[in-house]
């Protein structure tokens, strides 16, 4: 261990170890893997890569506006019914995006729907489907036909989590208690108060 302020200090975690700065009132501000695995830190700031799919929108400071949605996944609290009222495993048909109130399907990737389920007037199932969509951002409207059930409408209003990340760095929102994947030589930074190893992962992290 070095002194505080004036060199860096490390704490090597491994195997299920709970580490703390050993100084009070200081924090861990980077962690390098060495083994990978899963680490479970108290604190604030981190900063880490996210590849696509790989963090929920809220999750993070300044997601960006744009985004895609998942092969398979569900969308159906976002989704309503316009027109009709019964559907069973269909799919979408020609899908029109809104934005602002202006028609931008010309200009986005429109994504497509299947597993459609409306009973009684209300959408019991909807996932997206092989068609992900593109440069579609919160708040956009999709609307579309069914294709076996014509008769009903279908509504999808891109709420926040229904768009992934985009690949890049993001800064997490503070959290108590929150669950990272670390890779042999990764580095994440932020500010951490405790550090916990899952099972065989190893980690060294610093203190400035």
């Amino acid at each position: 261990m070095g002194y505080p302020g004036n060199q860096t200090d490390l704490v090597s975690i491994l195997d299920e170890n709970a580490a703390t700065p050993p100084y009070p009132g200081r924090f861990f501000n980077k962690i390098v893997g060495s083994a990978p695995g899963d680490l479970t830190v108290q604190g604030s700031g981190l900063h880490k890569y996210v590849a696509l799919d790989g963090e929920a929108r809220s999750a993070v400071f300044s997601p960006g506006n744009s985004g895609v949605l998942d092969a398979a996944q569900s969308i159906l609290s976002s989704a309503t019914v316009t027109a009709g009222t019964t559907a069973s495993g269909d799919t979408s048909g020609a899908v029109v995006v809104t934005r602002d109130g202006v028609v931008v399907t010309g200009s986005v990737t429109a994504p497509n729907f299947s597993g459609i389920t409306v009973a009684e007037g209300a959408v019991t199932a909807i996932v997206v489907g092989a068609t992900e969509g593109a440069t579609l951002q919160q708040g956009d409207v999709l609307t579309f036909p069914l294709n076996v059930a014509s008769s009903v409408t279908l509504s999808v209003t891109l709420a926040e989590d229904d768009l992934k990340l985009s690949p890049g760095y993001y800064q997490y929102k503070a959290t108590t208690d929150y669950t990272i994947n670390i890779g042999v030589g990764e580095v994440i930074e932020g500010h951490f108060t405790k550090i916990t190893a899952a099972t065989d992962v190893k980690c060294v992290a610093y203190m400035n």
